[in-house]
């Protein structure tokens, strides 16, 4: 795609604070935070946002023997 013009963008994000999930007692990210995050990205020509911590943290995780998917923090 990108020789027609067209940029793709991986947008990787946690739990947003919505009105879905308003009801859920855990760690939510904020839209406007994740929006302005996908913005920069879409300005610098990334080809991937990693849109909040949590994000990260299974980003660099991935190859490693404590992946943060199979681990996570406990949420009270």
């Amino acid at each position: 795609m990108r020789e027609k013009g067209t940029q793709v963008l991986g947008l990787h994000v946690g739990v947003l604070d919505t009105d879905m999930t308003k009801d859920l007692d855990i760690k939510k990210n904020d839209p406007r935070q994740v929006a302005a995050r996908t913005l920069d990205g879409l300005e610098n020509g990334s080809e991937e946002v990693l849109a909040d911590a949590q994000t990260e943290a299974l980003k660099r995780s991935l190859s490693t023997e404590q992946a943060y998917y199979l681990h996570p923090p406990q949420i009270a």
